[in-house]
């Protein structure tokens, strides 16, 4: 990896994640007995960013409309669609902030070599 940007390659894949566990809460809101899963990011012992994925347990209400049949899930799903589009802007801030970052080296870079030569 080049040098100073594992740290920052590690933030854009932990955003990522982050964001396809959002979207995968969104697409499961309607699905009876779904549990969102929540992505939490932490610094690792080499300044590498990391994803702590956790199921949210939480019980949700119970299906009105379900019908009243064995191997049915009554109970809804606990995904909150508000919380999943707020939990996703800090969530693409993040990603963007790590991409000027590689931009900005980039340009460094550029800047640099044009110098040399």
């Amino acid at each position: 990896m080049i040098t100073g940007l594992s740290g920052t390659v590690s933030s854009l894949q932990a955003h990522d994640r982050k964001m396809t566990v959002h979207g995968n809460n969104i697409a499961n809101v309607n699905t009876n007995g779904y549990k969102r899963n929540q992505a939490v990011l932490e610094e690792g012992g080499a300044g590498e960013v990391r994803v702590n994925l956790r199921k949210d347990l939480s019980p949700a209400p119970e299906d009105p409309l379900a019908p009243d049949a064995p191997n049915v899930e009554k109970e809804l799903s606990n995904v909150d669609l508000v919380d999943e589009m707020i939990g996703m802007i800090p969530t693409e801030i993040g990603y963007k902030a790590n991409l000027k970052t590689i931009q900005a080296r980039d340009e460094m870079m550029g800047t640099l070599l044009d110098t040399l030569a």
